[in-house]
């Protein structure tokens, strides 16, 4: 990735911060869900340290006679609680860092397919659910419990045969 990364940015010698954050973020975001689901944090956070400084020999090429802190002030900014932000307006550089890690959904070996449907349904679901994103995923888990509402009222008011 940090090859792919510095590709990017020996392309965008000349381009404005704006592009140069919208061509690496699908790059990043890629990646870190690609890998999110094995045991990456300290990864995520060296890379993040890899790619600061291939942004910062960018910086410095683009203004060779500007002090450090002139750069500081140019490109990184503090959002939250996070300093050191490379960010542009409204546009920020995603960090690895910040990808949620997904453990891996051990699949219990006692369990039968053939008579134990309802739990591969709702493993099935829940894995569905943790590739989903933003509001996309709360819409289905809104409607996951309003399905699983009304299966229990359904069982509760049966009558006996």
């Amino acid at each position: 990735i940090t090859d792919k990364i510095s590709n990017i940015i020996d392309k965008g010698k000349a381009w404005k911060q704006g592009e140069l954050i919208d061509a690496l973020n699908p790059t990043i975001i890629g990646w870190s869900n690609y890998h999110r689901s094995v045991v990456s944090s300290k990864i995520f956070n060296r890379l993040d340290s890899i790619i600061w400084n291939i942004l910062w020999h960018w910086a410095k090429r683009r203004h060779p006679n500007r002090s450090k802190q002139w750069i500081v002030n140019k490109y990184w900014h503090s959002s939250g609680k996070r300093n050191w932000v490379f960010s542009e307006g409204n546009k920020r550089l995603k960090l690895l860092s910040d990808t949620k890690i997904v453990r891996h959904m051990n699949l219990k070996l006692d369990m039968n397919p053939h008579l134990d449907k309802d739990y591969f349904i709702l493993r099935k679901t829940k894995l569905g659910f943790n590739k989903l994103k933003g509001v996309a995923n709360k819409v289905l888990e809104k409607a996951n419990k309003a399905l699983q509402l009304e299966t229990e009222t359904m069982t509760n008011n049966c009558c006996p045969i």
